[in-house]
């Protein structure tokens, strides 16, 4: 066996795959364990696969023991393309969106900074970093900053909680500050805080000339670390080019506006989801005029999504109200604008498609009149009903004009768990 070529050896290991529920296909890691002890020549091929995902649950496996590993054995921190460091974190009364700032939380584990910089440190520049369900500490005042930024392809903040001041010998800090990345989400991360207002406004960020990187910054819903990057000054402007809000709330909103008023002059693309408030109708549109989006001066794509949520019977009322929200931003967005898209609700039946296609046919003229440069503006489906049907509706509802020329675009496709359509 050893004399299959590397290459080969390199396709076969590529294919060890396990079939799961609805289809999904993951990675077979007892297989790739045991390849790589069949020779010498197919242990790099199969360890590269069988690391490049890791799941690691700090109250099983603490985290100075994981960095112990990666320093020991630089082969598996370089083949690890996505690493979750985690814990499973039973729900409770604790995780309601309304508890208390400073509530403690002792059932999660407390790591800490300088420790996390090292391990992130060991990992490739083409990793992807998702921190979740953990309390970060504050940076200890005996120990420097890092003197450079951590270079990651994506880093997630998912649900943290962030104590900075356990003790008076930690501070605050920009964590987005010490890294350069491609990409970077946040998700609600909550401070857990303190009365002393001097030593909330102290925030470390990295002692370097540029504001930290990120290409791209997705919010979603309102987060103590995305605040503390606005605080510290944000994300360096001749890099961040695309931002994606999905709003929860008003305070998510009025984050959003901050943000696109400090750092909107240099933004390409914006995707934003409008579906706040659409169940229990939340119709605001004044709010919805404060999202300051004529501060992204150069504005070229925009992207306008929204979800049903709750009953069904509900949806057409959903779809008049996020369509004017839709309007609300439309009229304020600038000139600038090339490329517009809009994604609609998942749709289960036709008529459904129908009714949400005339509620946005004026948003469609709307746009038309309004950007000059405009070149496509694309609608999105998603279906559980044949192809055929959904064109068919689309071209009873929407300017066959601007149809026929390619300027208003269907996409579509099936739904994730339904058979697809022949030729798909």
């Amino acid at each position: 066996m050893a004399r299959i070529p590397p290459e080969i050896a390199d396709l076969i290991l590529g294919n060890t795959h396990i079939t799961g529920v609805f289809g999904s296909s993951y990675r077979n890691k007892g297989a790739l364990a045991s390849c790589s002890l069949v020779c010498r020549s197919w242990r790099p091929f199969a360890q590269k696969r069988l690391f490049e995902e890791l799941w690691l649950d700090i109250k099983l496996r603490p985290l100075d023991q994981f960095l112990a590993l990666l320093e020991s054995s630089p082969h598996i921190a370089a083949a690890i393309r996505f690493l979750c460091i985690h814990t499973f974190k039973p729900r409770s009364s604790a995780d309601d969106d309304h508890a208390s700032d400073t509530e403690d939380e002792p059932q999660m584990p407390q790591v800490s900074p300088v420790l996390l910089m090292k391990v992130a440190a060991q990992l490739s520049p083409r990793a992807h970093l998702k921190l979740e369900t953990f309390t970060l500490l504050g940076w200890p005042s005996d120990t420097p900053l890092p003197t450079a930024p951590v270079r990651l392809h994506i880093l997630g903040l998912f649900g943290l909680a962030f104590k900075p001041f356990k003790s008076l010998e930690t501070a605050s800090f920009d964590l987005a500050s010490l890294f350069e990345l491609d990409e970077i989400h946040f998700v609600g991360g909550r401070m857990l805080a303190t009365t002393d207002v001097a030593r909330i406004l102290d925030v470390l960020v990295l002692p370097v000339a540029t504001r930290p990187v990120a290409r791209s910054v997705h919010f979603f819903g309102t987060d103590c670390f995305a605040a503390c990057n606005i605080q510290c000054g944000g994300f360096d402007p001749e890099h961040m080019k695309k931002v994606v809000f999905s709003l929860r709330d008003i305070a998510s909103l009025q984050f959003a506006s901050m943000l696109l008023r400090l750092q909107g002059d240099g933004l390409r693309d914006v995707h934003l989801d409008v579906s706040y408030g659409l169940s229990d109708g939340l119709q605001v549109p004044s709010l919805w005029a404060t999202l300051d989006i004529a501060a992204c001066t150069h504005l070229e794509s925009l992207r306008l999504e929204w979800h049903h949520m709750g009953t069904i019977p509900g949806a057409q009322d959903q779809d008049l109200n996020a369509c004017e929200r839709i309007a609300t931003i439309l009229a304020s967005t600038p000139q600038t604008l090339h490329t517009l898209t809009f994604s609609l609700p998942y749709m289960q039946h036709p008529d459904t498609l129908g009714d949400t296609l005339r509620c946005l046919a004026p948003q469609v003229d709307q746009a038309v009149a309004r950007f000059p440069g405009l070149r496509t503006i694309t609608v999105r489906v998603t279906r559980s009903f044949a192809a055929e049907e959904c064109m068919n509706v689309a071209r009873g509802t929407l300017p066959m004009k601007l149809l026929d020329r390619g300027v208003l675009q269907i996409e579509h496709k099936p739904f994730h768990f339904c058979p697809q359509d022949p030729g798909e």
